[in-house]
């Protein structure tokens, strides 16, 4: 994102993750649209989230594992679509699998996508195709997604984690794996 709210992508195009309009190759930056209000942006293997200045929340790419937000809606997105109506999005963060994670300006924390390996901080099979709250905090500061894991950070400065943990990606300390629920990291 450029200072002037221009979203700029650039890289391998499969799947339409970088919402030109088609599955071409970009070895360059290349202007997204025409929009000049966005404010963040998280990007995963073949998909982006972004967040607009007026608090909307934008997924495009492939469209699999609910992995945009869209409900029953599976197909790829070749353009930024809004996903839901909710105009209170902050900040948001993707991964390179399947499992977001965004925080509202309410402070409250949101997931959606696959719930494999405990991404989404909940029992495998139990996947969102649209954002869902985790736990009932409204005090989370910033996140970041991970490949089937996730982090938050809240504004007391602790750091929570949930997910797979097969390699001590979660950070409790051992591997038991997945992490089910917010789990607060103790160093």
């Amino acid at each position: 994102i450029k200072s002037d709210g221009t979203l700029w992508t650039w890289g391998d195009g499969n799947a339409s993750k970088l919402g030109h309009g088609n599955t071409t190759s970009y070895h360059i930056p290349t202007k997204v649209g025409t929009d000049t209000n966005w404010v963040d942006v998280g990007c995963g293997e073949y998909h982006t989230i972004a967040i607009k200045s007026d608090g909307t929340l934008w997924a495009w790419g492939d469209g699999s594992d609910g992995k945009l937000g869209q409900g029953n809606d599976s197909t790829d997105k070749n353009v930024p679509t809004q996903v839901g109506t909710d105009t209170n999005w902050r900040c948001v963060s993707a991964s390179y699998s399947y499992n977001q994670i965004a925080i509202k300006t309410d402070g409250t924390l949101w997931v959606w996508g696959s719930s494999s390996d405990g991404g989404l901080g909940r029992p495998q099979g139990s996947d969102a195709v649209v954002p869902e709250q985790l736990g009932t905090d409204t005090n989370w500061k910033s996140v970041s997604a991970g490949y089937s894991y996730g982090h938050a950070v809240n504004t007391a400065g602790q750091l929570w984690g949930w997910g797979r943990n097969n390699l001590g990606e979660v950070g409790t300390g051992n591997t038991s794996s997945p992490v089910i629920g917010l789990t607060r990291i103790n160093h």
